[in-house]
């Protein structure tokens, strides 16, 4: 969790995209416990990694959102830059942010969230 001042100021110097949330978590996956798949041949260093990252985070958000806390997802950021500054062991590898707050109340998702793709555009039958 990314909550002190000092912490805070390291953060917002790699990404814009903290946005002065109060809280920002920092979701990460270390390289030494993570899953790698033994059958994998097409990805040579395939692991787990982002995936087990990813779900931890949408956890975290349906969570926060039960508790009237909005959420923001964010990867605007260059991993080993922000392991470095941070201080995390070189095992560790960041991989996304979610910054965290109550929303003020005339916010609104940006226009994007409300673009929609056609099915058609994202599935391959086969």
């Amino acid at each position: 969790m990314i909550k002190s001042p000092e912490a805070r100021g390291k953060l917002e110097k790699l990404t814009p995209y903290t946005y002065g949330a109060p809280v920002v978590l920092l979701v990460c996956y270390d390289m030494n416990t993570v899953w790698k798949n033994p059958r994998e041949h097409l990805l040579k260093d395939y692991n787990s990694g982002e995936q087990d990252a990813a779900i931890a985070a949408v956890n975290m958000m349906y969570a926060a959102e039960e508790l009237g806390i909005h959420t923001l997802w964010a990867r605007g950021f260059d991993a080993r830059e922000v392991r470095m500054e941070l201080g995390l062991p070189e095992s560790v590898v960041p991989a996304l942010i979610l910054d965290m707050g109550y929303p003020v109340p005339d916010s609104r998702p940006h226009p994007i969230h409300f673009r929609r793709m056609p099915v058609e555009d994202m599935v391959t039958e086969l």
